[in-house]
């Protein structure tokens, strides 16, 4: 394990601990009730859960704030939290990609609270902020750079599905390799959402666990290497006015279950002690 994962690692622990505190007793979270609306876009998504993630475990717990995305991807939830992020679940057979009308049965998505968008593109924004303990807009402009996504500025509120009707070109063009490059992202987590989902078994930091396995297939190697071969791929076939084969350059990235499980176990290990083992419990 290389030292800047464990840091990394424990980094995302010490930004999961401080929301967690926060959202059991701030008053300011709790002086009046919001409505966090947007859209849920891969394509835009109908019928998946938007939840505000108030103990931050990245899971739509019950009694958590959430909506179900209506027939064209819209949510709206009411809610004191003003903070905590948002998490989206695709619910098996019954989630729908609107654009290509095919079931989203396994997704995790995520983005920050009052975003307009939840995308795969902001979802990797927001794990790297929580796993690095940068801010979200570092974070972002660290994404949008290592993607290639000229023309492109704020993840969280580009519809990149829209826009590519835009009558201005750069803004249309700019679209067109967002929406590929979300596609591909998007491909590579459901691929992975298994390992993601089981990773957390056996660590006390399992509240953590689907940011930082989502961090992991991303920057694995702690040098982007599978956003540049993304970026690289996409961009070439786009700007050749080729098709992007979304499977093929999704399937070339994976993770395994015991690489996420061992950051978590030295993650525990740092928190605990060496020798104890750790002391909490697992999520369920």
């Amino acid at each position: 394990m290389k030292l800047r994962k464990l840091t990394l690692a424990l980094a995302a622990v010490g930004v999961a601990s401080v929301g967690m505190i926060g959202c059991g007793g701030s008053s300011s979270n709790r002086s009046s009730t919001t409505t966090v609306s947007g859209l849920a876009i891969d394509g835009y998504l109908a019928l998946a859960i938007v939840c505000v993630d108030t103990n931050r475990n990245k899971v739509c717990d019950p009694g958590e704030p959430q909506d179900i995305t209506d027939e064209n991807g819209n949510f709206s939830i009411s809610t004191t939290d003003t903070t905590s992020p948002l998490v989206l679940q695709a619910v098996p057979n019954q989630t729908t990609d609107i654009s290509t009308g095919l079931p989203v049965d396994s997704l995790f998505l995520t983005a920050p609270n009052g975003s307009a968008n939840v995308t795969p593109l902001t979802t990797l924004a927001q794990v790297k902020s929580e796993v690095e303990g940068t801010s979200y807009a570092d974070a972002q402009t660290s994404v949008i750079s290592d993607l290639g996504l000229t023309g492109v500025t704020d993840l969280a509120g580009f519809d990149y599905i829209a826009a590519q009707s835009s009558s201005d070109s750069a803004t249309a063009a700019a679209a067109v390799k967002a929406a590929a490059t979300a596609q591909v992202v998007a491909s590579v987590i459901t691929n992975n959402m298994s390992t993601i989902s089981s990773s957390s078994s056996s660590a006390n930091t399992s509240g953590n666990a689907n940011a930082l396995a989502v961090y992991d297939l991303f920057d694995n190697d702690g040098t982007g290497t599978a956003v540049s071969q993304i970026a690289t791929s996409v961009n070439s076939t786009v700007d050749a006015g080729g098709s992007v084969n979304t499977s093929a350059l999704a399937s070339a990235n994976t993770i395994s279950s015991t690489e996420v499980e061992s950051d978590l176990t030295n993650v525990d290990t740092a928190i605990s002690g060496p020798g104890t083992g750790g002391t909490g419990g697992s999520d369920t």
